[in-house]
């Protein structure tokens, strides 16, 4: 094995293992401890969002993630929809 070869193999033998991370369980056995965030003020297509995401994620895991307003606490465990005050307090600008 040449030299070029050993430098350009070397970056992919050491990226699993600096790229290691838990797997992200978004819901099992049909429960799911994600909720779904939208602003009181969300526009009609952003509800609507989050409709179509929580009808999908339903159909493929049995799990119904509920819609919730940003005014209920952080929980940990939420898919953030358009812009609201949990990526406000996070420091996200969309």
């Amino acid at each position: 094995m040449s030299a070029v070869t050993r430098l350009l193999l070397l970056p992919l033998l050491l990226l699993p293992g600096l790229v290691q991370a838990d797997p992200l369980v978004l819901a099992e056995d049909g429960r799911s401890d994600f909720q779904i965030v939208l602003s009181d003020d969300a526009s009609p297509s952003t509800r609507y969002a989050a409709e179509e995401l929580q009808r999908w994620l339903k159909e493929i895991t049995g799990a119904t993630l509920p819609v919730v307003s940003d005014k209920t606490p952080p929980s940990g465990h939420e898919i953030l929809l358009g812009s609201n005050a949990h990526l406000d307090r996070l420091g996200v600008q969309i």
